[in-house]
């Protein structure tokens, strides 16, 4: 391979890989979110319950 083509792809690669990881991070975040908001109105919700 020439030089300038396995640079070319390196970089490539790079940026794929660094968009993937962002965006795995922001899905693993927000799921985590929606997980511990549902938790809250649940608790809020026994709390009314059993008040």
């Amino acid at each position: 391979m020439d030089g300038g083509i396995s640079n070319g792809v390196a970089a490539i690669m790079g940026a794929l890989v660094g968009g993937l990881a962002s965006l795995g991070s922001t899905w693993v975040s927000e799921r985590t979110r929606h997980r511990r908001d549902l938790l809250q109105r649940e608790i809020t919700k026994r709390e009314t319950t059993y008040s």
